[in-house]
Order: structure tokens, then C-alpha cells, then sequence
């Protein structure tokens, strides 16, 4: 039982952190133990959950952890369905969790509502919490099943266990088999050492800038403090210094005590932040990746040092969660900066080497793009309340049916059309849709959509 308290506290300490997960002390850990289920691989605990029973009608999925590396497996999902089956055999009618990861619940069936809907010491306790990427979500589901009076799965009681946590094993399919791989070799294509060592300075804490410094850590990638953030306002950071990272308003600190430097300001603000850090840069030891839109390679040297090791990358928003597109280009092959870009923006999503006048065409498909499926999403779920559904509902359809349709091309690299033509029937319902759709503009409006932001984002830099 004492490694068991041991492993659950490691699993959670990268998430208490970051503000993910609240603080279990471990007298705590030990008088719940019984509360926890742990998912296992290869033997090893890998995630780790908590279900907490408030009362007979009330229970709190809570401490979601799963450990550096295995992201993206399917391991909290299924940590997820463990719990409800343990509420459910419980004779639970409502689950609820305060949590960051909304889609991940949503995806199980629960859905939000506002924090007024708990008693008064879960919302003081959780519902005020502050964070990066905003306030906590709170998600509820209701477990129909017990309130009809079905026959609930009986599962062991902590008696049975003695007193230790439910474990559920990880089975290696085909599917998660190869996931792990990829994983694994990201993570061992450095050595400890040089992971240890690393220190990045990112420059500029916006929204793209906190996105990659979330990203990163959370994907084990690097420690928070090993990046470094400024901001001129560095008060707008306060959850980033209490997470463990490094910030600050001193952007000559940061890119002396730092190997990488991130160039995550707004494109009018480069000239005076190279003026700033011009005299500390080390071409010998720097190597400097640039995420401002408009920006050449030839500017920024210029601007900082025509020795400098420069390389431009256009990630998204998405990088928080480790699913950006980042479109990568250098000026030379051989830059040492490039293969140091394509290792940081791997970790975070996928990335594609591109020539550097393709950047700004990177920019209006990749970062704005965000903004244009989600509007589309959106438009969809607007779609689904006119024809029945409530507000939360048509959102989960939506957006689950937009992953589903992006994975169908990206798993089976097969082209749009060709995936379309399943769905569509002489005379069906789908075909009259698009139709429809056609000839309100739906293509055209879109392709005009990305060609204006392309000509915008050319005319950032000078504007």
C-alpha cells in the first residue's frame, strides 16, 4: 500500500504543478487509497483517478493523472469510465468533476453547468479556481441506469482489495501498440542529460506563447522550470509562477540564462525586442525560433545577427493540448536550429518542413485555421438546436463528428471527396445538404476566408 501512495503521489506532482489536479497530502492519500483506481502497463501504474463519495446522491471524479509520455492513449478516458462503473455500482445517481479537459467529459456523456448547481463548500473549495486557460469547467452526469434500479456490475470493495486501489490493466492493442512507440522514441531521441539541461526562454506570455509553455511541460517534454516566460505585464503570469515556471518582464535575463529562444511577441513588437536582446545573443550557443507571423528569416537577422542560428515556425493554439500543425521553414538546410524546431514542435502535434515563402500561406491554413473550423463546428451545433437538439448536446455532436471526420483523412490518408461519396445516396438527405450548402456559398466563403487572412498576414509585420 506504501508504493501505491507513492506512485499516485508521483503521478500527480507534475499536474498539482501546473494547477490541474489540486494537492493530496499524503496522509490524505493514504486514508482515500481505497478512492483511487490506477491504470497499469507492462506492470507498471501508469494514470491513476479518484472517485469520491459526497453523499448517496453526489460523487466527484477527481486527481486525473496520467504520467509523462502516455498521453494520447486512451488512459484517462477509460480511468473516466472505471469510476462511473464504480459510481454506478455504488447506487450514485450524479457524477460532477471541476475540470480543465471539459471535452474529455463531455465526451463520456457529462455535460456543464454552472458552479451554482453544487453545494457551497465544493464551489469554494474548487468552482474560484483561476487558471491559464480559464476557470475550471464543472460537468455533471447523470447516471440514468441507477435511477431506473438496473442491476448494477458488481465490482471489488475496498475490503476485498485491502484497502488499496482499483487496478485496471492497459491491453496493448494494435491501435495503442504503435501510439506507444512513436511516443517512446520522442522521448529517447534526446538523452536525460540534454533534457535536463535544456532551458528555453520564451518570449512574449500571450496566448501562443503560454499554450507552448503548457504544452511542453505537460507533455514531459521538459520541467516548468526549465522555460523561462516574459511578459511586460508579468502579473498576467501568476499562475505560471505558481506552476514552477520561471517569469518575469526581463527579456535580457531570460535569453541569457537560456539555450532556445522563442519569439512569441506580436509582429510589431519584434524591432524593439531585438533592439533589446541584440547585444546578449551567442550564435555559438542560441538557437532562436521565431512564431511571428510576417517576419522573414533575413528580417530577424538583421535585426539580431546575421551569424544567428534562425529558424521561423507557424504552430496553432492547439499545441496546449499536443494536437498544433506547425509548419517549420530555415533559410539553410544545415541550420542547427531547424532539427532543435522540429524535436519542440513534434512533441506538440505534427510538424512539415516547408520553404519559408510558404509561411505566410502557413499562417492563414494553420493558425488561423483554428478560428475557421471552430466557426464551423459552431455553425453546425447552431444547425442541430434549430432541428432539436439542447445547446450542449449539438456542441458534442458537432465537434465530435468534426474529430471523427479529420481522423478519417489523417488515419487513412484518403482524400475528402472519396469519404464523402460513403455518405451520400442517390436522392439522400446528405447529398441534398451539401447541395444546399453549395449554393449558399459553403466553399467559396471558406477558400475567400483563408485567401484574405493570407494577403492580412503579409502586411502584418510592416502595418
Amino acid at each position: 500500500m506504501a508504493e501505491d501512495v507513492r506512485r499516485i503521489s508521483e503521478l500527480l506532482a507534475v499536474f498539482v504543478r501546473l494547477k490541474l489536479v489540486r494537492e493530496r497530502p499524503i496522509a490524505e492519500l493514504q486514508r482515500e487509497l481505497g478512492n483511487f483506481i490506477v491504470a497499469e502497463l507492462d506492470g507498471a501504474v501508469v494514470g491513476c483517478v479518484s472517485l469520491r463519495i459526497h453523499s448517496p446522491a453526489l460523487a466527484e471524479v477527481a486527481s486525473l493523472a496520467v504520467e509523462e509520455g502516455h498521453h494520447g492513449l486512451g488512459i484517462g478516458r477509460k480511468l473516466i469510465q472505471a469510476a462511473l462503473l464504480r459510481a454506478h455500482a455504488r447506487g450514485v445517481a450524479r457524477v460532477f468533476a471541476f475540470t480543465m479537459r471539459e471535452s474529455l467529459f463531455t465526451q463520456l456523456g457529462f455535460r456543464p453547468v454552472p458552479v451554482t448547481d453544487f453545494p457551497q463548500k465544493l464551489v469554494t473549495d474548487y468552482g474560484g479556481l483561476a487558471l491559464a486557460a480559464g476557470r475550471k469547467a464543472a460537468v455533471v452526469l447523470d447516471l440514468e441506469a441507477a435511477r431506473s434500479g438496473a442491476t448494477p456490475p458488481r465490482l471489488p470493495p475496498p475490503s476485498e482489495r485491502g484497502g488499496g486501489p482499483l487496478k485496471i490493466g492497459m491491453q496493448e492493442t494494435t491501435a495503442l501498440r504503435p501510439r506507444l512507440d512513436t511516443l517512446q522514441k520522442k522521448r529517447h531521441a534526446m538523452s536525460d542529460a540534454q533534457r535536463q539541461n535544456r532551458s528555453i526562454a520564451i518570449l512574449g506570455g500571450g496566448n501562443l506563447g503560454r499554450a507552448l509553455a503548457m504544452g511542453w511541460v505537460e507533455s514531459g517534454y521538459c520541467s516548468a522550470d526549465q522555460i523561462r516566460i516574459t511578459r511586460r505585464n508579468p502579473d498576467k503570469l501568476t499562475f505560471f509562477a505558481e506552476a514552477g515556471f520561471q517569469v518575469g518582464s526581463d527579456n535580457v535575463e531570460a535569453v541569457r540564462s537560456s539555450d532556445v529562444i522563442i519569439l512569441a511577441v506580436q509582429p510589431q513588437q519584434i524591432e524593439s525586442l531585438a533592439e533589446e536582446i541584440r547585444g546578449v545573443i551567442d550564435p555559438a550557443r542560441h538557437r532562436i525560433i521565431s512564431v511571428a507571423s510576417g517576419v522573414s528569416i533575413r528580417q530577424l537577422r538583421e535585426l539580431l545577427d546575421n551569424r544567428a542560428s534562425i529558424v521561423r515556425a507557424m504552430p496553432n493554439t492547439a499545441v496546449s493540448i499536443g494536437q498544433s500543425m506547425t509548419c517549420i521553414a530555415s533559410s539553410d538546410p544545415a541550420d542547427p536550429a531547424l532539427p532543435e524546431a522540429v524535436e519542440l514542435f513534434d512533441i506538440v502535434g505534427r510538424t512539415l518542413v516547408i520553404d519559408e515563402a510558404m509561411m505566410i500561406p502557413a499562417t492563414a491554413l494553420c493558425a488561423c485555421g483554428v478560428a475557421f473550423f471552430l466557426r464551423s463546428i459552431r455553425a453546425a451545433s447552431q444547425g442541430g438546436i434549430e432541428i432539436g437538439f439542447h445547446p450542449e448536446e449539438a456542441l458534442l455532436l458537432a465537434a465530435q463528428t468534426a474529430k471523427g471526420s479529420a481522423m478519417l483523412i489523417l488515419n487513412q490518408g484518403r482524400h475528402p471527396e472519396s469519404e464523402i461519396d460513403q455518405v451520400t445516396t442517390p436522392r439522400g438527405c446528405t447529398i441534398a445538404g451539401l447541395n444546399e450548402m453549395e449554393h449558399q456559398g459553403f466553399s467559396s466563403a471558406l477558400i475567400k476566408g483563408i485567401l484574405l487572412s493570407a494577403r492580412k498576414a503579409e502586411t502584418l509585420y510592416s502595418d
